[in-house]
């Protein structure tokens, strides 16, 4: 305890020093042999404006991926929609062919049975008149 006071007299005591808090701390370093208290990992509060900046970026960022985002589902959708239409024109198509062979296979088989029906019902001449 003797050795923390030896240093100081009555004149140290009166001197006014600009740096008092810095020699206070240096004396409490020297004489109690303590280390200074650990920084916080902690981050530092940010300035109201970087905050402001930085929300206002991710916003930002947020809105440009939502855009491409509606961008490409519209892309598909049109795709889609073409695809369907596509598909739509050919069922078409083959609706219109599949009723076209359907009616000549109506008239064939009419036909058919005409031709068998008149052989079936036609008289012949036995009789030599």
């Amino acid at each position: 305890m003797e050795e923390v006071w030896k240093d100081l007299s009555l004149s140290s005591l009166h001197q006014e020093d600009n740096n008092m808090l810095a020699n206070s701390a240096d004396f409490f370093a020297k004489y109690c042999h303590t280390n200074p208290p650990p920084k916080h990992s902690q981050p530092e509060p940010q300035p109201a404006e970087e905050f402001d900046r930085s929300n206002a970026e991710r916003r930002k960022n947020r809105m440009m991926k939502n855009r491409e985002s509606a961008t490409r589902s519209r892309a598909r959708k049109q795709a889609y929609t073409n695809e369907l239409e596509k598909e739509v024109d050919k069922l078409h198509a083959e609706n219109t062919m599949l009723r076209r062979q359907n009616e000549e296979l109506k008239k064939s088989l009419e036909d058919q049975i005409r031709g068998v029906t008149k052989q079936i019902l036609q008289r012949t001449l036995t009789a030599p008149f």
